[in-house]
């Protein structure tokens, strides 16, 4: 039995090993030869199944990006012809739910100390799974730095935020919910 390395470079990416069982077999020069040259073959097709794939990757996700754009450049076009905010809200929301995507809506008051839940894409169902969960309602519901204090770290957050981020905090403003509650409500909007 004989095993060769599957490198290239620095780089192994596995091994070939040959021989026959059940009898021993010795190699010579030539044959040691061929198969590093066989192993060296390989190599090259592994590290470009490897590359293929990646790029496939990257594909995938350009054309994921690309569709994510479209989507919300066809959101943008429609609220364009909407002239009163909460015509706007509601037709973003709506689009948007046509696509697949359920969303909330809220807009911070001129002060920035009050933001407004003014839209919720849930069906009536969740709504009302959700508002009994957190105990509040979920539709035109005003939020302040007192009566939420996730507020001050949603709203410091001038980028995108990714809400499984603030899983802690919410589980530190709901202490009293126990943890099947907490785990539904987490599950609901999707951390």
């Amino acid at each position: 039995t004989i095993s060769v390395c599957l490198c290239r470079g620095d780089q192994v990416v596995g091994r070939l090993n040959v021989g026959t069982l059940g009898s021993t077999r010795h190699f010579n020069d030539d044959e040691l030869a061929l198969l590093q040259g066989v192993a060296d073959q390989a190599t090259v097709a592994i590290q470009n199944t490897w590359l293929f794939e990646d790029s496939q990757r990257q594909a995938d996700e350009l054309a994921h990006a690309n569709q994510i754009i479209t989507i919300f450049s066809q959101v943008a076009a429609r609220i364009e012809v909407v002239s009163q905010l909460d015509n706007i809200i509601e037709t973003m929301g709506r689009e948007l739910k046509a696509l697949g995507i359920d969303s909330s809506l809220a807009t911070l008051d001129a002060d920035g100390q009050v933001l407004t839940i003014r839209y919720v894409s849930a069906n009536a169902r969740e709504l009302a799974a959700m508002e009994e969960i957190v105990g509040l309602p979920m539709g035109n519901y005003k939020l302040s730095y007192e009566n939420f204090p996730l507020f001050a770290e949603v709203i410091k957050q001038k980028q995108a935020i990714f809400i499984r981020e603030l899983a802690p905090l919410i589980a530190d403003i709901l202490p009293d919910s126990d943890n099947q509650l907490l785990s539904r409500l987490m599950q609901m909007v999707n951390i």
